[in-house]
């Protein structure tokens, strides 16, 4: 996602919610967002505010805006469940060349160029290929 497309979800979110933006929760929705589809956002912004689950205090979750964290789970959950219904998946385990070496998992098509590198959501460092399953086995 671009750092305009970022800006609109979240500035959307918050005029739901009547809450005034803030710039360093923004950035951080551009740096846990950037690496996902602005459709998927979205579409984890709806479900987000379509859930109809309480939190702690008994109100519905939905009232609340997401962290930048928990939209972008529900954005890639999204995403993998698109590109198994696309067809065949290998599931790739990815290893950051960061200081601190993250890790993280995710389907991705046969069919998607430059599988083998991305860049770290955490630390923004050049990741690659640790594993590779076919299949998602």
């Amino acid at each position: 996602m671009k750092a305009a497309e970022t800006e609109g979800v979240y500035k959307k979110a918050c005029r739901k919610r009547r809450l005034r933006p803030n710039q360093p929760e923004l950035e951080e929705w551009h740096s846990r967002l950037k690496g996902h589809d602005l459709a998927d956002v979205e579409q984890a912004m709806s479900e987000w505010d379509a859930d109809t689950s309480l939190d702690l205090r008994g109100q519905p979750k939905s009232k609340w805006l997401p962290s930048a964290i928990e939209l972008a789970n529900l954005a890639a959950a999204i995403a993998e469940k698109k590109l198994k219904l696309a067809g065949p998946v290998d599931l790739l385990y990815w290893r950051c060349e960061g200081p601190q070496s993250h890790r993280w998992v995710a389907y991705i098509g046969r069919s998607v160029d430059n599988a083998e590198t991305r860049i770290c959501s955490w630390c923004g460092a050049a990741a690659r290929v640790e594993t590779r399953r076919p299949d998602g086995e």
